[in-house]
């Protein structure tokens, strides 16, 4: 699990601060990514937490004010999930920016995280297994 001093220096490294509940449930976060059922639903996700993949979020073109933590790859272009910074902290929205465009959002890291259980849980019921 990612630890909370690496987030602290990431955060230093970007002038971002991650919404409190990012930080609060990010080891549930990243469990959740490693279920089963999760590499069905998005299967070439991946979690974005180091400088040089943010960095390199940015140079596909990622806009700035979009900070990315997952990324989905689509072929020809990757889907984004990514915090807004010019929307109202701290907890800031969620925006998918995909093929340079906001596909879909969430008001909060929160409401991410139901929707994320949902569709894993879909993809276990459709499969038998969670």
């Amino acid at each position: 699990m990612q630890n909370l001093d690496h987030i602290r220096e990431l955060e230093q490294a970007l002038g971002f601060a991650y919404p409190p509940s990012f930080i609060d449930r990010l080891d549930e976060f990243r469990t959740m990514v490693e279920e089963p059922a999760y590499a069905r639903f998005m299967p070439n996700g991946r979690v974005l937490l180091s400088a040089a993949e943010l960095c390199a979020a940015h140079s596909q073109g990622l806009p700035d004010e979009l900070v990315p933590f997952l990324a989905e790859e689509n072929g020809s272009w990757i889907d984004f999930y990514a915090f807004d910074a010019t929307s109202p902290g701290p907890e800031f929205r969620i925006v998918v920016f995909a093929d340079h465009a906001a596909a879909m959002h969430w008001g909060n890291f929160e409401s991410f995280l139901v929707w994320l259980r949902r569709k894993i849980a879909e993809m276990g019921e459709r499969t038998g297994s969670i």
